[in-house]
């Protein structure tokens, strides 16, 4: 524990040191975080610093606390440990009497830092968080951050005025309370959810279940779902106009559903939702498991929707239409969980452009690949051969077709239908 004192508190500092043995100063330390700590003890002896010149005194002190992680009173697979600001208690504690006449005098100025450095040892869960408060008379700031098995909480108390007016003083009170309501945090560490998450096997299984499952699903698809044509591939079109646009969308999506996975490892090894199963919430957990099958399965069956439309496949219209329609229920689906399921979830930035894309996709694209004569046109070989009416000349040049041969596009590997 390092504390650096500036101006008038290092005067202060020196004042306490000169007068007074630092082996009784330790003592009092001692007792000041024995208040929180009963079992503390000291590890080395205290040192201090002064440097005149810059106008600084430092304390340096190590303590060691023998139980710094308590279980909870029901439940003996819990503990938690609570760490507080401790020396911001004097700045904030105030009198909560708020009938008065007078102005209240604050202590003036102050500039007050308080960082604690917690080194875990293990990946945690944090929330990262930040308050800010300011007034005219005083300011405050608490910022939570974690970063490589580190939390970070930092608190700023400031006090630019002398007083505070009396009608201003309720204001102080409750500004203050919230204030203290900052100074501390608390971690918890569960057996059950460590335990849970440590078992790799039922995440990695349920995984190769879904790739498995998803393979049979587009292969069968593939040979076995092969509706008849519209037209004979006499008059087939190539990819172009609108379903250029189609294309290029449909090659980008893999690389981003591939990018969401590996931003999320823990969702797609299974570790989020035997974690919440241990903690007895049994419907967000099976709504997690159910993501980790339905982004395996939305992988797999893409890159089905890719070959057959490009292979320009009388079966591409519908298997796109599915994509597109399944992915816009997906993420209508997530963010309502996200927004009302989940207690304290806060939407990130891209979540609601991500929820307008698909929105906006389904509602342009569903219906242009049912209607359009020239989806139509484009997608018109089958594995299989069909009995189909040959169209009139009128009908085979009504979408601007040429009769020209040398434009008419070119069997991509499968039947003549």
């Amino acid at each position: 524990m390092k504390t650096v004192y500036q101006g008038a508190e290092a005067d202060l500092a020196r004042a306490q040191f000169a007068g007074n043995a630092v082996d009784e100063i330790q003592k009092n330390y001692l007792k000041f975080y024995g208040n929180l700590y009963p079992s503390i003890e000291k590890v080395e002896p205290l040192k201090y610093t002064d440097d005149r010149g810059e106008n600084t005194f430092t304390v340096e002190e190590r303590y060691r606390v023998a139980e710094f992680w308590k279980a909870k009173e029901d439940d003996a697979d819990v503990f938690t440990c609570t760490v507080y600001a401790q020396s911001l208690e004097q700045y904030l504690s105030v009198n909560k009497f708020a009938q008065r006449t007078a102005p209240y005098a604050l202590n003036y100025p102050v500039d007050y830092s308080h960082v604690m450095h917690i080194q875990l040892p293990e990946e945690w869960n944090v929330e990262e968080d930040r308050v800010d408060m300011e007034r005219k008379e005083y300011t405050f700031f608490h910022a939570t951050k974690y970063s490589e098995n580190t939390l970070s909480l930092t608190t700023n108390y400031t006090v630019q005025a002398p007083y505070i007016e009396a009608a201003e003083y309720e204001r102080f009170v409750q500004d203050h309370q919230k204030m203290a309501e900052n100074t501390s945090y608390t971690l918890t560490y569960d057996k059950k959810i460590v335990s849970a998450a440590s078992r790799t096997w039922p995440g990695m299984l349920v995984g190769l279940l879904a790739v498995g499952g998803s393979i049979a699903l587009v292969l069968w698809l593939y040979y076995r779902y092969d509706p008849k044509p519209a037209y004979t591939t006499d008059y087939a079109e190539q990819i172009s106009g609108w379903l250029v646009l189609v294309s290029i969308g449909l090659m980008i999506s893999p690389f981003l559903l591939a990018n969401s996975m590996v931003e999320q490892p823990e969702l797609m090894s299974g570790e989020l939702w035997m974690s919440l199963f241990a903690m007895g919430r049994p419907g967000l957990a099976t709504f997690i498991l159910f993501e980790q099958v339905y982004n395996i399965v939305q992988i797999v069956f893409l890159i089905l929707a890719l070959v057959l439309f490009f292979q320009r496949r009388s079966s591409a219209p519908r298997i796109v239409s599915i994509f597109y329609g399944v992915s816009c229920f997906a993420t209508i689906l997530d963010a309502f969980v996200a927004n009302f399921l989940i207690e304290g979830a806060a939407a990130e930035p891209g979540d609601n452009n991500d929820l307008i894309r698909a929105i906006i996709a389904a509602a342009v694209w569903i219906p242009y690949f049912n209607m359009s004569d020239h989806v139509k046109r484009t997608f018109v070989f089958t594995l299989r051969e069909h009995d189909i009416e040959t169209p009139s000349e009128t009908t085979a040049l009504s979408d601007g077709t040429s009769e020209d041969p040398a434009i008419r596009a070119e069997e991509p590997g499968t039947t003549q239908a």
